[in-house]
């Protein structure tokens, strides 16, 4: 049976937390501390919280999804206190530069920001062709304009 999604309720943002804030389960159960936050805070995207769980091991990493209370000194989790023993090991994922002007950005916005670029570069090429040169579609697959 699915558990009721709570609404979350955030009284600080996430980039506001600091390492050592207490995690807590559902139930209110301590369930260890905060390394750091995970995104970009240039842009505000927040994808979750790097944990330590008091065990022997790697950091655990929590998607923003299951964050459902941050609160001065805490963040509270929809997660049992076995879900959260169960979280993945965090791994770093390094950002790609995007024409040197952004050192990180979200896995979206690069691809949203690499299609704007080619689009722009190409607009004119995308629909019109010339004699000289066919359109980049023509060019892609191999048709000429019928005359």
């Amino acid at each position: 049976m699915d558990r009721p999604t709570p609404r979350p309720v955030f009284d600080v943002a996430w980039t506001e937390v600091q390492q050592g804030w207490r995690v807590l389960a559902a139930d209110g159960t301590d369930m260890g501390k905060i390394e750091q936050g995970v995104g970009d805070r240039d842009i505000d995207i927040f994808e979750g919280f790097e944990i330590d769980i008091g065990i022997l091991g790697p950091d655990r990493f929590v998607s923003w999804e299951n964050v459902i209370r941050i609160s001065d000194g805490i963040v509270q989790l929809d997660l049992t206190p076995d879900e959260i023993r169960e979280l993945p090991e965090h791994r770093e994922v390094p950002g790609l530069q995007i024409e040197g002007d952004r050192e990180s950005a979200g896995l979206l916005e690069r691809a949203e920001t690499g299609v704007s670029q080619f689009l722009e570069r190409n607009a004119d090429d995308l629909i019109e062709s010339t004699d000289e040169r066919p359109s980049l579609w023509q060019r892609l697959f191999g048709r000429r304009k019928r005359r």
